[in-house]
């Protein structure tokens, strides 16, 4: 199946009938189609076929329950105009991924059925009926409850929670996005959550309510009593208490993903137009408070959180490294070595990881020489270990700081050369002391030549002086880094046209890739003069219209020039 074909049969009316029942307009589905079905076509053939089922089945409870939860996850980020592709192919791959996970729970049953000797074959194949049933895992999910891919259900034991707080959960669809995929990133909002309801019932008990009389009310209002007597209105009603529920779900998943610094945001207001204020008043305001005062109580994130939420954020690293090196001085140089490499241990599967070492490795320089050399060793090892080999050369003031003379540069190169051809992490780091030691020349005594010697003492000085002098002259030179061989032929760089890049800011980003992400900033000032532009402007107007799709900027300003993120770089390329 294409891309087309699935988004014409699960976006067509059924859509458009969606959208108006909850006070909206279907607006741009063209857009919409266009966007989904890029999104379909770059997804796997297995889910492709998985969701090719959806769209097939006859069971129509099946396809119901699947399209709604499809329109529940793309209406948000549609109606805020941040639906794109990579969002889209996002929302599927979940969709694919629980499609997948349902039908290996359901085997196919075979349900075996008394034969009665009193039922006569009036067929025309002759033979005795066959009597037994085959029900298919699609015909059985049509009898199993929806509730069982709910946060209710799938957290209820887990987490020893009550009947009342299962239900409280089981008011909505299992919003599922890449956060809370993290398991312990949605456990912790689900906490929040529970922790927020609680305190929200005590609060209107004292205004001799409850919580859920304060829904009914809330949504009396949003729908109006003349159509909760039809199947429609009562169906709408049903549809607006959960949105409060999830609303406020949403919401303490937004105080989570700030807390644990996840840089990607989601709308948490109420998704009905024209009751966004009244929702706030009812609910949204005091939910709030009462989650920021809770927040503090929030565990920290586990180890196998901060490794997925440091592998989809490549900079989330930074905040908590720049804390680190904040403290350094020489005397506790081997504390803070050891918490920088704790960071890096939770960055392994950051596409950024070797820039933890990196950037370690600059810092350290002012203070111990050595930890500095051993984090730089770590960067390359990393690095050759990388999808794309970088090779970042230190500063030359840096260098200087780190090698009085150009023997130990020597050593130091010797060291490297030695780590790329056997890529052998351990020995290199036993060798950086080496670099520092030094190196005294052997001497020779020639008994004769020291009697001619202790004839002219003078000559005798001057000759040992010569011979002993252990400063070297000093020569300028350039640590040699491994360069990456591509081994893929160029091909044109084109960019999502939702960018809406013109030629200059093209030509620029064009120019940052062709020397290694790295411009010194005299070049983008001749850059940006030649074309009658002003420099930082130039700048923004890229980072802006970048930052809808990477949520972050693409070029930063470093200490001599500006550099262009590379993994920000490569994910905007080719997203057509």
């Amino acid at each position: 199946m294409e891309g087309s074909m699935f988004t014409t049969q699960m976006f067509g009316k059924e859509w458009t009938t969606y959208c108006l029942d909850l006070g909206l307009q279907a607006r741009g589905n063209d857009w919409l189609l266009k966007t989904m079905s890029q999104a379909f076509d770059a997804l796997s053939v297995q889910q492709r076929e998985i969701l090719a089922g959806v769209c097939a089945t006859t069971a129509l409870p099946v396809t119901q329950r699947w399209r709604n939860w499809l329109y529940e996850n793309t209406l948000e980020p549609f109606v805020s105009d941040r639906l794109s592709v990579y969002t889209a192919n996002e929302i599927l791959c979940n969709l694919a991924r629980l499609r997948e996970e349902e039908i290996q729970a359901i085997s196919p049953v075979s349900i075996p059925v008394m034969a009665d000797d009193s039922i006569i074959d009036i067929s025309q194949e002759g033979g005795r009926i066959n009597y037994e049933i085959t029900v298919t895992e699609t015909e059985l999910a049509l009898y199993e409850e929806e509730y069982n891919w709910r946060l209710g259900n799938k957290y209820g034991a887990k987490l020893g929670l009550s009947d009342q707080q299962i239900a409280l959960l089981n008011k909505f669809y299992d919003p599922e996005n890449s956060f809370l995929s993290v398991e312990g990133c949605c456990i912790s909002t689900i906490k929040l959550y529970l922790s927020c309801l609680v305190s929200l019932e005590k609060q209107f008990e004292k205004r001799g309510s409850n919580m859920e009389q304060e829904v009914q009310a809330f949504v009396r209002k949003c729908v109006p009593a003349s159509r909760g007597h039809t199947q429609e209105g009562r169906y709408q009603q049903q549809q607006v208490a959960s949105a409060v529920y999830l609303t406020l779900f949403k919401k303490a998943e937004s105080v989570i993903r700030n807390l644990y610094q996840h840089k990607r945001k989601i709308n948490s207001n109420f998704s009905y137009s024209g009751f966004e204020q009244l929702f706030e008043d009812t609910f949204g305001k005091a939910a709030m408070d009462i989650m920021m005062l809770r927040k503090e109580r929030i565990a920290a994130p586990d180890r196998e959180t901060e490794l997925r939420l440091n592998e989809m954020n490549p900079t989330r690293w930074k905040p908590a490294f720049d804390t680190i090196v904040a403290a350094l001085t020489q005397e506790n140089s081997g504390d803070i070595s050891a918490q920088i490499d704790e960071l890096a241990e939770l960055n392994v599967n950051n596409p950024a990881y070797e820039q933890v070492f990196y950037e370690a490795s600059r810092a350290f320089a002012k203070y111990d020489k050595l930890t500095a050399v051993r984090f730089y060793l770590k960067y390359i090892y990393a690095d050759l270990h990388s999808e794309k080999i970088d090779s970042k050369q230190l500063q030359k003031t840096i260098q200087k700081s780190l090698f009085s003379t150009a023997a130990e540069l020597q050593r130091f190169q010797q060291v490297i050369d030695e780590l790329v051809g056997s890529k052998n992490l351990e020995k290199a780091l036993e060798s950086a002391p080496g670099i520092y030691e030094k190196q005294r020349k052997k001497i020779i005594i020639d008994e004769e030549l020291l009697e001619t010697v202790r004839i002219n003492s003078s000559e005798t000085i001057a000759k040992l002086n010569e011979i002993l002098q252990e400063d070297e002259p000093e020569e300028e030179m350039i640590i040699q880094l491994p360069v990456q061989v591509n081994t893929v032929p160029d091909m044109p760089v084109t960019f999502s046209a939702d960018l809406q890049l013109n030629d200059d800011q093209l030509q620029l980003m064009k120019l940052f890739s062709e020397n290694n992400c790295t411009l010194p900033a005299d070049t983008v000032t001749h850059f940006a003069r030649e074309r009658q532009l002003f420099k930082n402007r130039l700048i923004e107007s890229i980072n802006d219209a970048c930052y809808e799709q990477l949520d972050d900027v693409l070029i930063e300003e470093i200490n001599d020039g500006y550099e262009m993120n590379a993994f920000y770089y490569q994910k905007i390329v080719n997203l057509c």
